[in-house]
């Protein structure tokens, strides 16, 4: 019957519009999961599956920074050149985002992901390529001269979060 022709339409329309951020990026895979608040989504690049090893046995995934200041200007100069050229409102926008990545025991970054809720996700969208171009001098850097683990045969893989905002803002310490 039409009246449930009309229902269906409706009910695409209203399913293809709540997922309509799935299909858009160029760059990413997109991945929304509802929590009790709001959808949380997650962007990870396309082509590349989680590779984060799955732990076997016994491991210890312990690891440290130990040259934070390095690596804090290293991020620094990658996300001020990922990001420049946009504008104050975007820049705010940067805390409502988070980007973590995971390197194994060859201490090369294998995987990452980028993760905000729902709401800013229209906006955040607009900043992908932006996204796109900071990620890509991430995947496969070699972190051996920033990071330490406490047990490299038991070490396996660690993930670690860097809040992109405030090294977007940070100024240049000498």
């Amino acid at each position: 019957s039409n009246i449930m022709k009309n229902i269906l339409l409706i009910i695409s329309f209203v399913l293809c519009n709540t997922f309509a951020v799935a299909q858009t990026s160029r760059y990413f895979d997109v991945k929304v999961t509802p929590t009790k608040i709001s959808k949380h989504i997650e962007l990870t690049p396309k082509n590349i599956s989680d590779v984060r090893p799955k732990d076997s046995g016994h491991c210890n995934n312990f690891c440290i920074c130990k040259n934070e200041d390095t690596f804090n200007k290293l991020v620094t100069s990658i996300v001020k050149s990922a990001f420049k050229g946009i504008d104050q409102e975007d820049i705010s926008l940067l805390k409502q985002f988070k980007f973590s990545f995971t390197f194994d025991s060859s201490m090369k970054i294998v995987y990452f992901r980028f993760t905000f809720y729902e709401k800013y996700a229209d906006r955040i969208m607009k900043l992908e390529k932006n996204m796109y171009d900071f990620s890509e001098k991430f995947l496969y850097m070699d972190i051996s001269p920033y990071f330490e683990v406490e047990d490299p045969s038991l070490f396996q893989y660690a993930q670690w979060t860097i809040p992109l905002y405030g090294a977007f803002t940070s100024e240049p310490s000498e």
